[in-house]
């Protein structure tokens, strides 16, 4: 039985009281231990809703067994993803009908929350896994936003790839950094009012930011592992919870971007960035709505740096601020 919740629960991040209403939810205690599902083509879903699917479905083969509901020391049952072991490629694992769920959600909840435990296993190389939200209701239609983490160089990295540019976000983390064998919570807020998407790993103190103009709304997520070559790969996932709130937790928007300042804005003429913890800025990239590249400028790692934005045409544009501390992001309004 997949548990679906349909509730509203309040919740308090900083000082503000917040509505979060779970559109779904799922840790796996209520499947069977043993295979999610028998059809490994993607047609027939197994346990939970989930439909599974193998890269290689061919005899002797059997892709049913990559997909396993195993008990966890500690947490209970959890979802186990192995990668394909006769050939490079993917096994994936789907939940669909995600779309109905988000349509109805409480009004004024235009935050897309996603948050999932996942266990990093040890290093694979070259081995992916990832979650991803889709846009359409199969496997193999263009991605909405992906949560990618690269077991050959421990580390994750998020990805749009139907959005408007910008489409994709520098990695969160260097190479090494993420601890192997841990569960780690990760959490993505995609803002659709303010154009946003936030990434972060509470337990590790890393946030991410990157614009995200997209207007779509999700349809299902898939749960994926990839790996190249004969060596399994294997990672598992637990908890994960689809929500709607109304707004991104402080503790997130103050990674990078509530350090700057810019001003004026709305402006005219020019703007003036600045921050008062000696960031460097490297680079400012400012993009209209339809997520165009309009302007693009070099710096010297200075913490203040202006622009002149005469040129621009009235309306709203994101500048991303490249800084050797991350990539920050600002809403611009030009009179």
């Amino acid at each position: 039985m997949k548990t679906n919740i349909f509730f509203i629960l309040t919740v308090l991040f900083a000082t503000q009281l917040t509505s979060a209403q779970v559109l779904y939810s799922e840790n796996f205690n209520n499947l069977t231990l043993g295979n999610v599902g028998t059809d490994d083509t993607g047609t027939v879903a197994g346990q939970g809703g989930w439909y599974t699917k193998s890269n290689t479905n061919s005899a002797p083969y059997v892709g049913n067994n990559d997909f396993k509901i195993i008990a966890e020391p500690g947490r209970g049952n959890i979802l186990e993803v192995i990668g394909p072991a006769v050939q490079s490629g993917r096994n994936l694992i789907e939940q669909k009908g995600l779309e109905l769920l988000w349509d109805n959600r409480t009004a004024g909840n235009d935050v897309l929350k996603i948050e999932y435990d996942f266990f990093t296993g040890n290093v694979v190389f070259p081995s992916t896994a990832s979650l991803t939200f889709w846009n359409q209701l199969n496997f193999n239609d263009s991605k909405l936003m992906r949560i990618n983490y690269k077991g050959s160089s421990n580390l994750f990295f998020v990805s749009c790839g139907v959005c408007t540019q910008p489409y994709s976000w520098v990695d969160v983390l260097t190479p090494g950094t993420v601890p192997t064998n841990t569960w780690l919570k990760l959490e993505l807020y995609l803002d659709y009012v303010n154009g946003i998407s936030y990434f972060t790993i509470p337990s590790l103190g890393i946030s991410g930011v990157s614009g995200w103009f997209s207007s779509l709304n999700f349809s299902g997520m898939d749960l994926i592992v990839e790996t190249s070559g004969s060596i399994q790969a294997i990672y598992k996932f637990d908890n994960i919870v689809v929500s709607a709130v109304n707004n991104v937790p402080l503790s997130v928007q103050d990674f990078i971007s509530n350090k700057f300042n810019v001003f004026p804005n709305p402006a005219s003429n020019v703007v003036t960035i600045t921050n008062n913890e000696n960031i460097g800025v490297e680079q400012i990239q400012v993009f209209d709505i339809s997520g165009k590249t309009v302007q693009s400028h070099i710096f010297n790692n200075e913490n203040q740096v202006q622009l002149n934005v005469a040129n621009l045409a009235s309306g709203s544009y994101l500048l991303h601020i490249k800084t050797n501390a991350g990539t920050a992001v600002k809403k611009l309004v030009k009179k």
